[in-house]
């Protein structure tokens, strides 16, 4: 006999699965991705954590992402301070 399964996420190309925690600044962003790790799915790629003097352990974010994010942005006129 079996444990309940888990649900499973839709599967992406390449059959990667991911999850995205989207709000503002000091929402507890950082919390809710923590919490997502820990229930299973792992955080973006070590090399691509933003890390920085401000930020040592990286807070879970992706450099890649935020990089994504900072262009949508710039092209709508606006900034993320």
């Amino acid at each position: 006999m079996t444990g309940p399964s888990r649900p499973r996420a839709p599967r992406m190309g390449r059959g990667l699965r991911g999850v995205l925690v989207l709000g503002m600044h000091r929402s507890g962003t950082s919390a809710a991705t923590r919490l997502v790790n820990a229930l299973g799915p792992a955080l973006c790629a070590p090399d691509d954590m933003v890390r920085g003097p401000w930020n040592p352990s990286g807070h879970c974010e992706s450099r890649s992402l935020m990089q994504r994010n900072d262009i949508l942005l710039r092209q709508m006129g606006r900034t993320g301070w």
